[in-house]
């Protein structure tokens, strides 16, 4: 078996994880050579372009093997120990990467093992899994972070990574900063007005806030929903909200926004490939999370030029020089109210896209200089 000297590892096949795995793997391969990069993905929680996405990075020379993982701690954790080592045995890599909170606690766990000495690991969390918790259960979720920290290397891809290392005290072997960022081409693909009106059939007259992200418990659907129903009326007339995305918690959303009587305010507009294409339509991006790791959804709407109105919580600490960004204490009514409202009377804005040509090259090359320091202290 041929070595692979990059191996990656996640649970996470959705989302912004996935997204920022499409994005560098491909850089990867250009550096490593063709065949040279293994993905190690769990095929479990997807999303429907999963199996397209596969198809990309397989198209670009990427060894794909698929090992099902389960996103809680189980019994199950048992039987993926074994194949992680059968699968390190074959390809023999030199530095594995972990990506989220779970191949994080399986890689960094099996990094104890004299074993895999001569194996560098890399971990990055897109936000710590223990963020989620409160009281005992997270002061848990720090001290076990406090465990497996100094047995990897940390790839940050946001300040508020960084920041709750500083915090806790976390000891890993070395931290390395590298933003999210978005290729630069991005901006020129966004679908034209009209045809993007007509396609999600639309009234041009409205104005559209977008909720581009999953429904889970950190987005605070309910919360902005609550908020959209206490609008007064004239808002309340010309404003549609529409949810991009799908999750566990739609059917309870759904049942929310009908005993609100918001109905005739939401769209659910579901997954959408590609839903950034759509931003040229927003006259609002809107995400009141209570942490993330750096949004993929945030960087589109800025580069698109659309106004925010964003959360303060972690990972959302934006630059508040870029045009039209507007930050609210998390989880404050009267507040998020206030300015929700100042938005809306305000009406559509004319936009100032905002794009950085040069921070993705950036962070691929902040994640190839802890490679290749890496290997060097390998020798």
């Amino acid at each position: 078996m041929k070595q692979h000297p990059i191996m990656i590892v996640t649970e996470a096949a959705a989302g912004g994880v996935q997204t920022h795995l499409q994005l560098i793997i491909p850089q990867l391969i250009k550096k490593y050579g063709k065949g040279k990069v293994l993905l190690v993905i769990s095929p479990k929680r997807v999303d429907p372009t999963f199996s397209r996405q596969i198809r990309n990075l397989k198209d670009a020379d990427c060894e794909v093997i698929f090992l099902p993982m389960r996103r809680s701690p189980n019994l199950h954790d048992f039987k993926v120990f074994h194949e992680l080592k059968t699968i390190i045995r074959n390809f023999k890599p030199r530095i594995i990467h972990s990506h989220a909170a779970k191949a994080g606690f399986l890689c960094r766990w099996l990094a104890r093992s004299p074993k895999y000495k001569n194996i560098s690991f890399v971990h990055t969390p897109h936000s710590f899994f223990f963020q989620g918790f409160k009281g005992f259960k997270q002061t848990l979720g720090i001290q076990f972070e406090r465990y497996l920290a100094p047995l990897a290397h940390f790839f940050f891809i946001s300040q508020s990574e960084k920041m709750l290392i500083d915090q806790y005290e976390f000891e890993p072997q070395s931290i390395q900063l590298g933003l999210n960022a978005l290729p630069p081409e991005n901006a020129n693909q966004y679908q034209d007005k009209h045809e993007a009106y007509k396609k999600l059939r639309l009234n041009p007259d409205h104005f559209h806030i977008f909720m581009m992200s999953r429904f889970t418990t950190k987005k605070n659907h309910d919360f902005v929903f609550k908020i959209i129903s206490q609008l007064p009326d004239k808002l309340k007339i010309q404003t549609r909200i529409l949810l991009f995305g799908d999750g566990s918690l739609k059917a309870k959303l759904q049942k929310q926004a009908a005993t609100l009587g918001i109905e005739d305010q939401l769209k659910w507009i579901g997954f959408k490939e590609n839903s950034w294409k759509f931003l040229s339509i927003c006259d609002l991006f809107l995400q009141h999370s209570s942490y993330e790791g750096l949004s993929y959804s945030q960087l589109e709407a800025i580069q698109y030029g659309c106004p925010l109105l964003v959360s303060d919580g972690p990972g959302n600490q934006l630059d508040q020089t870029l045009p039209n960004v507007h930050i609210t204490p998390l989880l404050q009514e009267k507040l998020f109210m206030e300015k929700l409202s100042q938005l809306i009377e305000a009406g559509k804005q004319q936009r100032t896209p905002y794009i950085n040509p040069t921070a993705f090259t950036l962070q691929i090359e902040s994640l190839l200089a802890l490679y290749e320091s890496i290997e060097k202290n390998q020798g």
